[in-house]
């Protein structure tokens, strides 16, 4: 029998999104999928949907794309939870309204929302990616609250490991709750 339940990892690279999406399926046995624009649709097959997307300039990576889609997916009715993944810190109220803000969540589409703790290794960013992420650092003042964009900032400069197998709980018992 199909499970209920899918996870898309939407992330830049193969990193943290993907970490925690095969995290999920070895906790909970769902189906996963890497983002991928023109197979998004199979969402509709299943009750409940699981964004796992990297938080990129304040918003969750991809996202747009399915909120644009939601009719066409039908996705009313559905179990639909969002999670950022990020530098910031996931307990901060203003960082985590902020990017739920910059990424629609806001506007009662989904269900849940998380912010999960994320990883970045400036050593290995390749030249472009460090370019544009060196553009993000100059105007995250615009962006963040000063205490979340310092805490960003640092974690850019020294590299931060946060992925946690952890800090899916919450959303795995919330998962288990809706069966």
């Amino acid at each position: 029998m199909r499970p209920e339940t899918i996870v898309i990892a939407a992330g830049k690279n193969d990193g943290s999104c993907l970490d925690y999406t095969k995290m999920m399926v070895d906790m909970t046995g769902c189906d996963a999928m890497q983002y991928n624009k023109k197979q998004l649709g199979y969402v509709a097959l299943y009750k409940n949907i699981v964004f796992i997307g990297a938080i990129k300039e304040g918003c969750i990576n991809h996202l747009n794309i399915l909120w644009q889609n939601y009719s066409n997916f039908d996705l009313a009715g559905r179990n639909l939870i969002v999670c950022g993944v990020g530098l910031g810190d996931p307990k901060s109220k203003t960082y985590i309204k902020r990017v739920k803000h910059l990424s629609m969540c806001d506007q009662g589409h989904c269900k849940s929302f998380y912010i999960l703790p994320g990883q970045l290794d400036p050593q290995h960013m390749k030249l472009s990616e460090r370019a544009q992420f060196s553009s993000f650092l100059n105007k995250i003042g615009e962006i963040y609250d000063p205490k979340d964009a310092e805490l960003i900032i640092q974690r850019a400069n020294e590299g931060y490991q946060g992925v946690q197998r952890a800090a899916l709980l919450p959303l795995v018992e919330e998962l288990k709750n809706l069966k």
